[in-house]
């Protein structure tokens, strides 16, 4: 079973990933290539679940146990991935199917650099933007733990 506070520090995470859906908003606005709408429906689903997961729990004391701290890394590695495919499940073109989704986001999140994309060139800006702003922002947080 989950502790209160492995799902309160969930919460916390997803929303603060929301954040990340931000620039690639603000790239599709400014160069008027049509994919914001992916990126919209992506940052809603993790705010609302982000929410979903901190709000009833804030005022819950809790304490990490080691046990705890071993299911918010897998629970971090697992559902923001999920979480991060969105953006490619929503997209109309390229139609991706959501495992193709969920390996970009996995190889995006762990800096790989893999992809199953072709034609990545003629993919819209902000999806672009926000294949390589993931791996940008994983780099930046493992560089920083």
């Amino acid at each position: 079973m989950l502790s209160k506070a492995a799902i309160k520090i969930l919460g916390i995470l997803l929303v603060l990933f929301s954040a990340t859906l931000i620039p690639p908003i603000a790239v599709s606005w400014f160069t008027g290539d049509g994919g914001m709408m992916p990126f919209v429906v992506a940052l809603a689903l993790n705010l609302a679940l982000g929410a979903l997961c901190y709000l009833p729990l804030r005022r819950a004391p809790g304490d990490l146990r080691i046990r705890d701290g071993f299911v918010v890394v897998v629970l971090f590695w697992t559902v923001l991935s999920a979480m991060g495919s969105v953006p490619f499940i929503v997209l109309r073109e390229p139609a991706i199917n959501w495992l193709d989704a969920l390996f970009e986001s996995m190889s995006g999140l762990t800096t790989t650099g893999a992809t199953i994309l072709t034609g990545i060139d003629d993919l819209p800006p902000s999806i672009r933007y926000y294949r390589n702003g993931s791996a940008a922002w994983a780099s930046w947080c493992w560089r920083w733990r």
